[in-house]
């Protein structure tokens, strides 16, 4: 067990994390053999893709087939069994089932070595295999525990024998039968393939780009008059609009742009004719309220947004209404209902509005005019509307640590 736990921890194997090479440690080797049927965002592997990621390890798509990697990884199960056989004391009866299955286990692992992650040139080809020291360590602990289990013979070379006949003889079986499906499928081409890929990309990214080496055909051309704004999402928006003129979506993103630019006529135009033909009118108003906002037109914002949701006895108006009318009335120079609409988000969720660093995650996806607005009202309603240490009074109060303290603006 000793040797297992070790292993989780060591390095394992040598892969490719992003454009650069790195150490892959025991535990996230087990989230790459589970990669098929365990995918995911931000994890340590990129199985299917096989793009690469900063944020994981790629490893290299198309060299380890998952039906052989998933339940190598599931063979730390067997490993959870034996510790519990020795925590409940019933070793004896249950080991027979406990050798077999180790065997078992040490005989699949062997795949790794005999694939060309193991027995292959890897990174710069100077290094005849990317396997580390854990992968030996993990894959010995199967073998010892078997070896441990098997009843002890009268003599040395009984047991010798033993062994080679329960453990090495079935191992090399599967070493032959694995080394054959492996040429089989021609995996050693397609990792070839591949590092030359991952070398190709390495090279490109420790490159500095020189504006010289870049063909001046490949230049973005500068119209020689510039009246009428044109952008590749603009055109874009104007072919959906084309291609389906009953569709509203696009009408009022486009509206969107035109209010970016400041072009309040053509806004408003766009606007009024998705409203005609939109069947979801308050998601209209809802954007256009936020087109309003960055034309200047603080007080017409507030009443789209106004038009964007019905409040209902009983029910809370929508997570993005007091934040978006915040900004508004604070702009407008309602500075009070400002003040009173952050509260309220803030009393909503605490995390996203009373500490500086959540408002920015919480806001990352705005423009920066519309995140400089709101970080001037945080700012306010931090330093005037509940006084000294608000962030923290507020934050104790919502998780009931500290109801009785007082806090008159609370509400």
């Amino acid at each position: 067990m000793g040797t297992y736990l070790v292993s989780w921890f060591t390095k394992v194997h040598t892969a490719q994390k992003g454009a650069w090479f790195a150490s892959v440690y025991g535990w996230e080797a087990f989230r790459v053999g589970l990669g098929p049927i365990w995918p995911g965002l931000n994890s340590v592997t990129s199985w299917y893709g096989g793009k690469s990621s900063e944020n994981g390890y790629a490893f290299l798509v198309g060299i380890i087939p998952s039906f052989l990697s998933v339940p190598s990884a599931l063979t730390n199960g067997w490993m959870l069994l034996f510790a519990l056989a020795l925590i409940t004391k019933k070793i004896g009866s249950w080991r027979s089932v406990l050798v077999s299955g180790f065997i078992c286990c040490f005989c699949l692992n062997l795949f790794w070595f005999l694939s060309p992650l193991g027995l292959g040139l890897h990174e710069d080809e100077t290094k005849l295999s990317g396997l580390r020291a854990g992968y030996y360590l993990w894959i010995l602990s199967f073998a010892l525990a078997a070896i441990a289990l098997i009843p002890r013979k009268e003599s040395f070379s009984n047991f010798s024998r033993e062994i080679l006949r329960r453990i090495l003889l079935p191992a090399t079986l599967a070493g032959i039968v694995f080394a054959g499906l492996f040429r089989v499928m021609d995996l050693e081409r397609v990792l070839q393939k591949e590092v030359k890929a991952r070398k190709e990309e390495k090279k490109q990214s420790s490159n500095t780009a020189q504006y010289r080496s870049v063909p001046l055909a490949e230049l973005t051309p500068i119209p020689e008059k510039s009246e009428k704004i044109s952008t590749p999402f603009l055109v874009m928006m104007e072919e959906k609009i084309k291609t389906n003129p009953s569709d509203p979506e696009p009408l009022h993103q486009r509206a969107y742009l035109h209010a970016i630019w400041g072009n309040e006529a053509d806004c408003r135009k766009d606007f009024q004719q998705a409203l005609l033909l939109s069947s979801n009118r308050p998601h209209v108003y809802w954007s256009m309220g936020w087109a309003l906002l960055n034309l200047g037109r603080f007080q017409d914002a507030q009443e789209a947004w106004s038009k964007a949701w019905t409040p209902k006895e009983g029910e809370p108006e929508p997570r993005w209404v007091p934040s978006a009318m915040a900004m508004a009335c604070w702009k407008a120079g309602k500075k009070n209902e400002a003040l009173a609409w952050y509260q309220r988000a803030a009393e909503r969720e605490p995390a996203s509005f009373t500490s500086l660093a959540g408002l920015k995650e919480r806001i990352s996806n705005w423009n920066t005019k519309e995140q400089a607005w709101l970080i001037e009202v945080h700012d306010a309603w931090q330093r005037t509307y509940l006084g000294s240490g608000s962030g923290d009074i507020l934050k104790r109060r919502l998780s009931g640590k500290d109801s009785n303290a007082p806090c008159s603006t609370c509400r």
